[in-house]
């Protein structure tokens, strides 16, 4: 990955994410900036997913200051990871990532594909139908997204699911390696991070009524 020159920040200030005007969580502050990491971590339910969204601009209503990140999950500069997402069962882990240069608007070439299977762990398994994979090769494909090509912001939901420790270990490299590069992580998990930088954590507490 080639060095992210961009100056890039992201300001919170008292955000508090609501549904049908009843706030999920205390108010939360944080800065961002080139080459950090934010964990949102909390319990399940409190609305780390719905701040996450509200991060990029559809997570409904809130209070608090908020400066949004650049124009939504569709821009050039943000890859944007849902835990909700699936890879095609039907086809194979190869295709999956032809699927993916398409969606983000590339057109791959065999280099390109070869390069993020090896990058990922998958190249094993590349002519296999996702459907025959293990949790932990899936969550290597849907996570291989990022490898594609270089955008600064990364916004991650759960990234560490079904991952074994070899696969955690990969994908903490993988955060390393971006942010050493100028990139910043928002992200939430129930995975401790081990990273060689600090790591801003912000925790949710539901909001008692």
């Amino acid at each position: 990955m080639s060095e992210l020159q961009m100056q890039l920040q992201l300001r919170v200030e008292g955000l508090q994410c609501h549904i049908e005007d009843q706030p999920l969580f205390y108010p939360v502050s944080f800065l961002v900036s080139q080459g950090d990491v934010v964990l949102i971590v909390g319990p399940n339910g409190v609305g780390k997913s719905t701040l996450l969204k509200t991060l990029l601009g559809f997570g409904g209503e809130y209070s608090g200051q908020l400066e949004r990140l650049p124009q939504g999950p569709n821009c050039e500069q943000l890859h944007w990871l849902s835990h909700l997402e699936e890879c095609d069962s039907m086809l194979s882990v190869a295709e999956n990532l032809h699927f993916y240069f398409h969606m983000l608007g590339r057109l791959p070439n065999h280099n390109d594909i070869a390069q993020v299977l090896s990058q990922a762990g998958l190249s094993p398994v590349a002519d296999q139908p996702v459907g025959q994979l293990s949790a932990g090769q899936k969550q290597r494909l849907k996570l291989s997204r990022l490898l594609l090509f270089p955008r600064p912001i990364w916004v991650l939901d759960e990234p560490f699911t079904a991952l074994d420790q070899q696969g955690i270990a990969w994908l903490e490299r993988v955060l390393e390696h971006h942010c050493e590069s100028g990139g910043m992580v928002v992200m939430s998990s129930h995975q401790p991070l081990s990273l060689k930088r600090p790591i801003q954590q912000v925790s949710l507490t539901a909001f008692d009524a």
